[in-house]
């Protein structure tokens, strides 16, 4: 199996191979080696046994970004220790058995920064509608508290409301639905309590910029 549940095959790529017996193998390894001619002269040979155990994944899980990294260097992805879930291979894991082969120098640049350079930088999109407000005094004093309280164990208060007018009205709903297929449930209610509860109360719809020392009310 060349690739994985999940990946992303071009039209046209193998999805499997197949080995019947030992005899058909070594006639398909045989046959692969084809003669390249130019103008009628052989200039060279050109292997595609080879390229498949360079570029052939096997049973490696990895992603597709991570395969073409691999094939970028040359690297067999069968030859490389998996650091991720279930044995998967990162992009770490071929970035560091580059450096262990000396197919890339180790320029004292941290691995991470590698991968920020194979990655990308993610771009923040913020809405337009966004308020930023600074923080000052008490309420400055108040984040740097809260920011040191999270470093200990929290305790959560939970109160219970009486919802039997909400049971109430989905139950009209849907006795007055003339469709049979058509299931009314609370999340609508839901949705739409917390939406007007956030419009009353922007800061509850706002996130904290630690840096800045300002709160985003979200638009």
């Amino acid at each position: 199996m060349l690739y994985v549940p999940g990946d992303i095959v071009k039209v046209g790529e193998t999805l499997l191979k197949m080995a019947v017996d030992e005899s058909q193998v070594n006639v398909q390894s045989v046959d692969s080696q084809v003669p390249v001619q130019e103008n009628g002269d052989l200039v060279g040979e050109f292997s595609s046994g080879a390229d498949l155990n360079t570029a052939g994944t096997g049973g490696v899980l990895s992603t597709p970004a991570v395969r073409h990294l691999a094939k970028q260097y040359g690297i067999s992805l069968n030859d490389i220790q998996g650091s991720g879930k279930s044995g998967r291979v990162l992009k770490e894991d071929i970035l560091k058995y580059a450096v262990q082969k000396g197919i890339i120098e180790s320029s004292g640049i941290p691995l991470g920064d590698h991968l920020q350079d194979e990655l990308g930088s993610a771009e923040v999109i913020q809405n337009p509608n966004d308020k930023k407000v600074t923080l000052r005094g008490f309420q400055r004093a108040m984040v740097k508290t809260m920011s040191m309280a999270a470093k200990v164990p929290h305790f959560y208060f939970v109160e219970e409301i009486n919802c039997d007018a909400i049971v109430e009205l989905k139950a009209s709903f849907q006795k007055q639905t003339t469709d049979p297929g058509v299931k009314h449930t609370f999340l609508p209610l839901l949705i739409k309590a917390l939406s007007s509860a956030l419009s009353m109360y922007p800061l509850v719809n706002s996130s904290f910029n630690e840096d800045a020392m300002e709160v985003v009310l979200k638009g």
